[in-house]
């Protein structure tokens, strides 16, 4: 199955230290199972997680005090929605990166949304749909919850996306 998948993608030689990143820390329930189920599938390495909010993860970055070898970007509506997550997942000493579970957000939902709201704006579709699909196409492995995000994803080119359900419910 796609959890076994996981396991097998992350616990190549090498392969010490992992940042995950996704929607973890706000009370959605799925999401937080989804971080638990990965963590656990993670075994011995680190499984980092440091909210996005702030300037700590940037000053960590920065400095060379947070290194890790492979990324996981994981639950909450990610791909194609939100450009600070793409500057991250593009870090190229990044040896191996994973999507698993991530929600992809979908244009013809976005383009009803009213955007004047500053809040909401923060949320709607990337500029940048061209240089996730860039980044996507180097993932080692893409797996999302369901047919539409598939669809997606397949259309703007992004290619081996898997459907792997809701991995919370494996857990």
């Amino acid at each position: 199955n796609d959890l076994r998948m996981l396991g097998r993608v992350v616990r190549r030689p090498g392969l010490k230290r992992g940042y995950y990143l996704g929607y973890v820390g706000y009370g959605n329930l799925g999401d937080e199972v989804l971080h638990t189920a990965i963590s656990s599938l993670i075994g011995q390495r680190v499984l980092l997680h440091i909210p996005p909010k702030g300037k700590l993860l940037e000053f960590l970055e920065q400095w060379g005090i947070l290194t890790y070898d492979f990324l996981v970007l994981g639950g909450g509506t990610v791909i194609f929605q939100n450009d600070h997550e793409l500057r991250r997942i593009q870090d190229e000493r990044v040896r191996c990166k994973i999507a698993f579970g991530t929600g992809v957000a979908d244009p013809e939902f976005w383009e009803t949304v009213d955007s004047s709201d500053s809040e909401v704006r923060s949320w709607t579709m990337t500029s940048n749909r061209q240089a996730w699909i860039e980044t996507l196409n180097r993932f080692s492995y893409i797996g999302v919850r369901g047919p539409s995000s598939q669809r997606i994803l397949n259309t703007a080119g992004v290619r081996d996306v898997r459907i792997i359900g809701d991995p919370a419910l494996y857990y």
